[in-house]
C-alpha cells in the first residue's frame, strides 16, 4: 500500500491585515516551502486565495479552518468554504469572511510517494522542507526528519527538537511485507521514538483484510510486548494444502495512554499461496496435448492431482446450462486424480499419474478398458530440462494398456517433451487511491 502524507499551506488574518506563512509538514507548521499565493482577494463576503499546487501529484485537498493555531484538534473542516484545482500547477480556494478577527485556514493535500530514507517523509516532501531525502535525521539532533515534523519542532534545526515531555510516537518501520506459506513466522517490527509509558502495544486488524484468522493465518491477540522502543506482531501463515489466491491483512496500529502513532500506522501484509494449478502441454514429434496439474505442499507433504472438469480444474466454472463437458477435459477425464511424487525440489522434479480411463474401442470394447498412465521427469543439470517456481520443463513417458495388466504385449509407450507453467494468483487492483487485494 502506498504511503500517504499531508501537505498544508496556512494563511493568516488577523486585525484586517492579512498575510501568508506557507508551510509543509506531516502534522504541524515547521517549515517553509517555495509555495506562492499568487492572487488574494476580499470579496463582500468571502476570501479568494488562489495558489500554487502545494504539492505536485496531489489530487485530494480539504479545507479546513481554526483559531488556535498551536492547538492541533481545533482545525475542522470548514462550512461553505470551496476549493478547486485549476490545472496541475494552482489550486483556487474561498472562504467564508470570518467574524473572529483572528482566524487561520490551512489546506491539506493526500500525496503518495517515495520514502528512500524511511523517516516518515516522502521525497517531494523533503524537497519541499530542504531536509536530506536520504538521511534519517538531517540536522542530527537525534529525531528523525519525520518525528519532528509530527512533533511540530524544525528538521533542519539541531537546537530544535521534540520536548521529552510528550508522548512517545510509535510507527511501522516498513509498510508492505510478504507471507509465504513456507517462510514461517513473519515479524512486524514497530519502533518507538523514545521508551513509551506503557509495556504494551494495541492493535486492531482492519475490516478490509481479506486474509482470514484460522484459514491464513494464527489468530492474533491484538497486543504486543514493548521492549525498550520496539514491539514486534509476530504473523505465522497457515501452511495448507488448498490453491488459494493471494490475499491481504492489514494491521492498523491503536492509539493508547502512553503513546501517539505516527506517520506509519498501518501495515499491509501479503499472503503467497506456494499451492498453485499448472497448465501443461505434452509434445511428441505428430501432436501437442493439454493437460492440468495441481501442485501443493505443507510442510513437507507434497501432493500431486491431475485435474480436469468443471469445479475441479481450478477454471472459472462455464456460464451455461447446456449440458457438455469442461474445456480442460480430454487427455485427463474429469476429476482429480492424485498423483505420485517421487520427488519436487529446485533441481528434481518427478510424478507419476495413476491409472486414467482411456477409452475402449475396436476388439476391446465391451471386453476391456484401456488405461493411460504419464511420467514426468525433469533433471535441472539435464540439456532442455528446466525447473524453477513458474516453469518446468522435462520429458514424459505415456503408457496405454490395459487396465491393471503390470506388462502386456498390448502395451503402447510414447515419449517426448513436455511443459509446465505456474498460474500466478490474481493481481492487485487500485480502487479510490487504495491498493486492494483480490478476493480469494
Amino acid at each position: 500500500m502506498k504511503n500517504l502524507r499531508h501537505s498544508r499551506c496556512v494563511i493568516r488574518r488577523f486585525i484586517g491585515l492579512t498575510f501568508a506563512l506557507l508551510i509543509f509538514s506531516g502534522a504541524a507548521a515547521v517549515a517553509q516551502t517555495n509555495v506562492a499565493i499568487e492572487q488574494l482577494s476580499f470579496e463582500s463576503a468571502h476570501i479568494r486565495v488562489m495558489l500554487k499546487h502545494p504539492v505536485a501529484g496531489s489530487t485530494n485537498f480539504t479545507l479546513q479552518g481554526s483559531s488556535n493555531l498551536t492547538s492541533i484538534a481545533n482545525w475542522s473542516n470548514l462550512p461553505g468554504g470551496t476549493l478547486t484545482v485549476l490545472d496541475g500547477g494552482h489550486i483556487e480556494f474561498r472562504v467564508p469572511r470570518p467574524a473572529d478577527p483572528l482566524q487561520f485556514f490551512r489546506v491539506l493535500a493526500t500525496i503518495s510517494t517515495n520514502d528512500v530514507d524511511a523517516d516518515g517523509l516522502p521525497a517531494i516532501a523533503e524537497a519541499g522542507l530542504g531536509t536530506d531525502p536520504n538521511k534519517v535525521d538531517t540536522d542530527g539532533d537525534g529525531y528523525s526528519d519525520g518525528l519532528e515534523v509530527i512533533a511540530g519542532t524544525n528538521p533542519l534545526d539541531p537546537n530544535s527538537f521534540p520536548s521529552s515531555s510528550r508522548a512517545a510516537v510509535a510507527a511501522f518501520t516498513n509498510t508492505v511485507s510478504v507471507a509465504n506459506e513456507t517462510s514461517g513466522s513473519l515479524a512486524l517490527n514497530v519502533v518507538f521514538d523514545r521508551p513509551p509509558t506503557t509495556n504494551v502495544l494495541h492493535y486492531t486488524i482492519n475490516p478490509r483484510s481479506t486474509a482470514v484468522a484460522g484459514r491464513d493465518y494464527q489468530a492474533l491477540s491484538g497486543t504486543a510486548l514493548v521492549s525498550g522502543n520496539v514491539a514486534t506482531i509476530f504473523i505465522i501463515p497457515k501452511d495448507d494444502l488448498v490453491v488459494r489466491g493471494e490475499r491481504s491483512l492489514l494491521v492498523d496500529l491503536m492509539e493508547v495512554s502512553g503513546y501517539r502513532i505516527g506517520i506509519r500506522g498501518s501495515h499491509s501484509v501479503r499472503f503467497v499461496d506456494d499451492d498453485a494449478y499448472w497448465n501443461g502441454t505434452l509434445k511428441d514429434r505428430y501432436a501437442e496435448r493439454n493437460f492440468r496439474l495441481m501442485l501443493s505442499r505443507s510442510n513437507s507433504v507434497m501432493q500431486a492431482c491431475f485435474v480436469a472438469g468443471e469445479g475441479q480444474d481450478g477454471l472459472p466454472i462455464l456460464n451455461t446450462n447446456a449440458p457438455g463437458s469442461s474445456i480442460s477435459e480430454g487427455v485427463i477425464p474429469a476429476g482429480c486424480h492424485t498423483a505420485t511424487v517421487t520427488t519436487n525440489t529446485a533441481t528434481l522434479f518427478s510424478i507419476t499419474s495413476p491409472e486414467l480411463a482411456a477409452g475402449s474401442a475396436g476388439i476391446f470394447a465391451g471386453n476391456a478398458s484401456l488405461a493411460r498412465t504419464f511420467s514426468l521427469d525433469s533433471a535441472a543439470a539435464n540439456t532442455n530440462h528446466h525447473i524453477d517456481e513458474i516453469l518446468i520443463v522435462g520429458t514424459y513417458t505415456e503408457r496405454i494398456g490395459i487396465t491393471n495388466t503390470v506388462s502386456s504385449y498390448l502395451d503402447q509407450t510414447n515419449s517426448g517433451a513436455f511443459i509446465l507453467v505456474r498460474e500466478l494468483p490474481g493481481q492487485t487492483t487500485v480502487t479510490n487511491g487504495l491498493t486492494l487485494p483480490p478476493s480469494p
